[in-house]
């Protein structure tokens, strides 16, 4: 029995056009071809009729076409056809109007993709390779070769030989001739045989090199061509796939290098034998990748554009390629809104006008590898802020398809002012079948004619619903699609704990976490914190970490995420096994509600840099408590220690710190903390969960390695994206999606979720979820009767410390100090034996509060210099053993104060003196305002003290506002420095207290600079009152001014011994003691001041005093006007020439018989000395004297500078004497001695300088009480 085969299934297949790619079954029987909605083998080609042809297929499979209507006759082929059937075989092509059809027997079946709940598993693909060889050339055509000599040399020398031998009548030489002539016939012969032989055999040779050339170019035109099948799709092979759903769909990959390839068209160019050129047939590609601007023109360029698309949607899957539509006619572009490209996270389709285009931009967020851009609106390319433009500026991911209006084929495309400058390749299609394609402008402007390739609307439908609602597993905005845009933190808690979330609920979960399988006696931190595709979202930090890491940019939702993590923990555990420490360093807004939670332990924020520091100092104390109390009991692991000492509360740490990156800045010193904390944190409980806005440059090498658990929420940039969680998604996530994450389980394995949102407002209140949840956690805790768990660190330091806050009653206690190290509070102490103390502080920081605190706390001899002018330094002058406080305008009292103790320094260097405590309010104003040349003197009693102080039991406690004026020998005297508030903080450098050590704008609050802690002081008035002196205590002699009027009684007697008289003339200014002159013998005094200056007080004064010292001394008075000198001080009295003749012949007289004894010193007293002449000379005779006569003159300044032949001009060789204060600056200069510019107080009457010795004393002149009417009208004139 024979067994005949089953006819063929045939199949047409579109190969070019505007319908190309769509195939139709040809089953038995008759189909019409046209363009007909009824038409079985229908094209939407206007070149084609409405029933163009008909095709017949018999029941023995073979086909037959007959041309129904067209002016144009078909082609099969390239051949055409006449009315007449033409039979069809497989392989036939058909051109009809502007359309191919291919007919073929049967088509290549791949096999279906796998498809799981609408999820589409990607294959994988091997990428074509082709590398071209360039075939063996086959050189040129041999050609035969002529031979050398020949016949008709043979006949010539045959036919002279015969001439020859007829001439001469010899035969002999015909013989010859002709035996030269075979000769000749035979080599000719012989070389003719052997050059066809060669030329034969090479002719073999370049005939074999001829078809190994073809053969090796067939071949290679055949790898091309497979090359180029393969690589580039057709949409025939396109549109089978999708509606197959086979293998081949989306099995191209970003990576690859022919992954964004499509064809444009289909070459119709003949057969080349040069391989650079196109072949016949082979589809043309057109590169959109990264870049590619395409413009597409004609009648057909919409067909061409759906055509590209569905293509690239054949090709990638969603995770790779983006497709957005931007057009103002949705309608033209409906037949591919079903397209899994153009699906967007809230399921709508990219086809929208350039208003929405933004909106899809982000929505998008940069998730795929490549976008690309379609619209058929040239116009919106014109501007460059236009949105479509703004959306195409990245070249590195972005393509764009651009639909141009009707162009005539004629024109150059490339000049067509409709064509947009951005595009770098042009299709002009014709009603044809043939289009004009330039790939790229920027090389040539020669077009290439190709075929053209478009599909319809009907089949980009039908293909579009063929794979509507497929899935890309690598997508993440596929997987996003499932996941929620938001979940409620309390719904996410009630549905993770199986149950309602009330107070009691919550105190029963503390209660029963020992059966839990996540606690045991040492319950993980764990909880819920969002919903993926799949379920629920949870985090352990001991499974996951011990550490985690979060990113996200501002509005991504980090900070909602930190609170939802902190408040899930927080309902879970209970404060005694789970504590937090909350870091805010972006002002502490993050965790305020999360504050209230009776887990938080501490909460620090950058508004508090101190209080940085200082958690970052105890987080480091905490560390070691937990390593000491781990190795008393021998275990290595927290949960090993609870199991072994249940007793023992020691609460899982987790520190949370918001905005890592401003606190690394701020605090480099945190970074190299948390190294530790990262490395020991597993085994001793603490945990950390670092989050940041900015990862890439923050996060070092070592926490990276200890933070297992990353997360990163939206970020700017992809590479921050890659660093914390090894993918670039988090930098494509939209902006509209607020909490959207992504978390890395694995190398490769990544979750995108919805973070719980926990601060909306509940449906009961106005008030947050979170607000309830606290609240509800808080009274969890109250009815289970937790303990509130102890911090890491100590209570802060109060702001105002009064004495019932110190540890003890210490008489030395003046505050406490926060040692964060140790974890404890201590008593700050003072006492004057630490030596030299120096409190540098701005105005308002506490600067003189802490000088009154050291003030009453010291019972030592106490002395004040208040240089800010601060009332409360009244107070201290009740003090029992307070000598004087001193203000900066007290000038007197101030400068007798500097001499007392600079001549302190002098006397009593090393001896057991009684202690003295100088306190110096202000020493850098006090400085200043020495610094001056007329208080030269003070100035260097100021630094004698500073420098020799301490060896003269002198301690110095002294307040600044700036450290700089300070000398540094001082500073580096000072064992004890404190640091309050300084408004430049590198001020506080100079006394070896850090920038960041410096305290805050507190009263009170200081740092020590030998240990950097901070104290705060005891508030003075909160300060007990010291202990009353007993009766038998002494004090120093107070500091008083000098009054205007000085009693001579009050002074010493004046004395003479040793050729040298004591003059007691009254009270040196500067100290207060009496003022001594020493006058040696032989030597003389001159008085210098204008009018009413007290010359002749001053006269009397001496005069007084050197009767005193020389009881039976002869003094005369040379008076040559009426004047206030006493006359019982002198012995006789003159006043004009007759009588100071008399005068000094007396004088003379008395010096002669005083000669050589042993007699007391004779003084002449001459007022207005300016006025007395000396025609003889005797005067300047005997002030040259030298021998037994003293002579004290007084005279006007001014007048005694002009008289250069003056007798006086003697008594000024002596430098001794008295120059009157409130005059000339020159006026020192009669005595040979330079005067200060000012005095420290207003000049008046009995003020005198003091000039013996080269020392220049301001002092105030005595009065003799006792004197008569004289002396009381003087003191009235006074």
């Amino acid at each position: 029995m024979d067994h005949q085969s089953p006819p063929p299934a045939w199949t047409a297949v579109w190969r070019t056009g505007p319908d190309a790619g769509v195939a139709i079954a040809l089953p038995a029987g008759r189909h019409l071809l046209g363009r007909a909605y009824t038409a079985g083998i229908r094209c939407d080609d206007q070149a084609l009729q409405p029933h163009h042809a008909l095709i017949e297929v018999t029941s023995d499979g073979s086909v037959r076409l007959t041309q129904l209507t067209g002016r144009v006759p078909l082609r099969v082929n390239d051949r055409p056809v006449d009315a007449l059937t033409t039979t069809l075989t497989p392989g036939s092509v058909v051109e009809a109007g502007a359309s191919t059809l291919l007919l073929v027997d049967h088509l290549a079946r791949r096999p279906a993709a796998d498809v799981h709940d609408r999820a589409l598993l990607r294959t994988p693909r091997a990428v074509p390779e082709w590398s071209p060889v360039a075939p063996n050339e086959a050189g040129e055509a041999p050609t035969r070769e002529g031979n050398s000599g020949g016949l008709v040399p043979a006949l010539i020398g045959l036919a002279g030989a015969g001439a020859l031998a007829m001439v001469l009548q010899q035969p002999m030489f015909f013989l010859f001739g002709a035996l030269g002539a075979l000769v000749a016939v035979g080599s000719w012969a012989a070389q003719h045989i052997a050059t066809g032989r060669k030329f034969r055999t090479a002719l073999a040779a370049f005939e074999h090199a001829v078809a190994m050339q073809e053969r090796q170019m067939t071949d290679q035109r055949l790898l091309m061509r497979a090359h180029r099948v393969a690589t580039v799709p057709t949409i025939d092979r396109a549109v089978g796939t999708i509606l197959a759903k086979d293998s081949a769909l989306w099995s191209r990959r970003a990576a690859h290098p022919d992954a964004f390839l499509a064809a444009i068209g289909i070459n119709g160019s003949r057969p080349s034998a040069n391989l650079a050129e196109t072949e016949v047939d082979l589809p043309v590609e057109a590169a959109l990748g990264p870049g590619a601007r395409i413009g597409l023109g004609g009648p057909h360029g919409a067909a061409v554009a759906r055509s590209l698309v569905l293509q690239l949607a054949a090709s990638c899957g969603p995770a790779d390629l983006r497709i957005t539509v931007v057009t103002e006619h949705p309608d033209r572009w409906e037949c591919m809104r079903s397209l899994p490209h153009l699906t967007l996270p809230d399921g709508t389709s990219a086809v929208v006008t350039e208003a929405d285009l933004a909106n899809v931009v982000e929505a998008l967020g940069g998730h795929a590898s490549h976008h690309l851009f379609v619209t058929d609106q040239p116009a919106l390319l014109a501007t460059r802020t236009s949105p479509l433009r703004r959306a195409i500026g990245d070249a590195e991911r972005d393509a764009l398809i651009v639909v141009l209006p009707a162009l005539d084929a004629t024109l150059d495309a490339t000049r067509d002012a409709s064509v947009p400058h951005v595009c770098t390749g042009v299709l002009i299609t014709s009603a044809g079948p043939l289009a004009r394609w330039v790939p790229d402008v920027r090389r040539t402007m020669l077009p290439q004619h190709i075929l053209l390739v478009g599909v319809g609307e009907r089949a980009t439908a039908r293909c579009a619903a063929a794979v509507k609602g497929l899935s890309d597993p690598e997508d993440p905005l596929a997987v996003a699609g499932g996941v929620p845009r938001q979940i409620s933190l309390v719904e996410l808690l009630r549905r993770d704990r199986g149950g309602d979330l009330t107070a009691r609920s919550i105190a029963a979960g503390w209660g029963s976490a020992d059966n839990g399988p996540h606690s045991l006696p040492c319950p993980h931190p764990r909880t819920a914190i969002g919903i993926a595709a799949d379920g629920s979202v949870d985090i352990d930090l001991v499974r996951d970490g011990p550490h985690g890491l979060i990113a996200g940019t501002t509005g991504a939702g980090k900070s909602e995420l930190l609170r939802s993590l902190v408040a899930g923990m927080a309902a879970a555990a209970s404060p005694a096994q789970l504590t937090f420490v909350l870091i805010d360093y972006k002002g502490g807004a993050t965790f305020d509600a999360c504050a209230a939670l009776p887990h938080v332990v501490g909460v620090v924020t950058d508004l508090d840099e101190q209080l940085a520091d200082r958690a970052l100092r105890s987080m480091q104390a905490e560390l070691r408590r937990r390593e000491r109390l781990l190795r008393e009991h021998g275990v290595a692991e927290l949960a090993e220690l609870h199991a072994q000492a249940p007793s023992i509360v020691l609460p899982r740490l987790v520190i949370v710190i918001d905005e890592f990156a401003a606190l690394v800045a701020e605090q480099p010193a945190f970074l190299h903390a948390l190294v530790g904390v990262a490395q020991r944190g597993r085994s001793l409980g603490v945990h950390l969960l670092l989050a940041t806005q900015r990862p890439n440059g923050v996060i070092s090498d070592d926490i990276r390695a200890n933070t297992n658990l990353r997360l990163a929420l939206r970020l700017q940039d992809t590479t921050d994206a890659i660093d914390v969680v090894g993918v670039a998604t988090p930098a494509r996530l939209p902006r509209a999606l607020p909490g959207r994450a992504v978390m890395r389980l694995g190398a490769d394995d990544h979750l995108l979720f919805q973070t719980a949102q926990c601060t909306a407002p509940t449906s009961e209140s106005r008030e947050t979820e979170l607000t309830t949840l606290v609240r509800t956690i808080c009274e969890a805790a109250r009815l289970a009767d937790v303990a509130p768990p102890l911090p890491p660190w100590q209570p802060p330091l109060p702001k105002v410390l009064t004495s019932n806050d110190l540890l003890n009653d210490s008489a030395a206690a003046v505050g406490l100090i926060d040692e964060p190290d140790l974890q404890r509070t201590t008593r700050l102490s003072w006492s004057r034996s630490e030596g030299h103390t120096v409190v540098l502080g701005s105005a308002g920081s506490g600067v003189t509060s802490t000088l009154l605190t050291l003030a009453r706390h010291d019972p030592a001899e106490l002395y004040v210099i208040d240089a800010r002018g601060d009332a409360r330094w009244d107070s201290i002058e009740l003090h029992p053993h307070c000598v004087a406080v001193v203000r900066l305008h007290e000038v007197e009292r101030l400068q007798r104060l500097l001499h007392r103790l600079a001549s302190r320094t002098q006397q009593h260097r090393g001896t057991n003196s009684a202690p003295i405590l100088l306190i110096i309010d202000g020493l850098d104003a006090l400085r200043r305002s020495l610094d001056d040349l007329e208080t030269a003197g003070e100035y260097d009693a100021l630094e004698q003290i500073l420098a020799d102080g301490a060896s003269a039991g002198i301690t110095i406690a002294a307040g600044v506002e700036q450290a700089a004026p300070l000398p540094t020998s001082f500073v580096s005297r000072c064992p004890v420095r404190w640091v309050l508030h300084v408004h430049d903080a590198h001020d506080a450098a100079l006394l070896g207290v850090a920038v960041a050590h410096v305290p805050p704008p507190i009263p009170g609050r200081l740092t020590i600079a030998s240990s950097g802690l901070t104290a705060q002081l005891v508030a003075v008035d909160m300060l007990a009152p010291p202990n009353s002196p007993s009766p038998s205590e002494a004090t120093a002699p107070p500091i008083v001014v000098v009054p205007t009027q000085v009693d001579a009684a009050q002074l010493p007697d004046s004395l003479a011994a040793d050729h040298i008289t004591l003059l007691a003339l009254g009270l040196e200014f500067a100290t207060g003691e009496p003022l001594v002159m020493e006058v040696p013998d032989g030597e003389n005094l001159l008085l210098v001041g204008n009018s009413r200056s007290g010359r002749s007080s001053g006269l009397a004064r001496v005069a007084s005093a050197w009767s005193v010292a020389h009881p039976r001394a002869w003094v005369g008075a040379i008076l040559p006007r009426r004047s206030t000198f006493p006359s019982h001080l002198a012995t006789r009295s003159a006043g004009d020439a007759t009588t100071i003749a008399a005068l000094l012949d007396e004088l003379t007289a008395h010096l002669q018989r005083t000669r050589g004894a042993n007699a007391p010193l004779a003084l002449l007293v001459v007022d207005d000395a300016e006025m007395v002449e000396d025609p003889g000379g005797r005067l300047m005779s005997l002030a040259a004297l030298g021998n037994g006569l003293c002579i004290a003159a007084a005279g006007r300044p001014d007048v005694l500078r002009q008289s250069y032949a003056h007798w006086t001009g003697v008594l000024r060789r002596s430098r001794l004497g008295l120059v009157a204060a409130g005059g000339n600056d020159l006026d020192g200069d009669l005595l040979g001695a330079l005067l200060p510019r000012r005095t420290p107080v207003a000049a008046r009457p009995g003020l005198w300088w003091a000039i013996d010795n080269s020392s220049v004393r301001l002092a105030q002149l005595a009065l003799d009480r006792s004197a008569g009417s004289c002396d009381r009208s003087l003191a009235a004139t006074l």
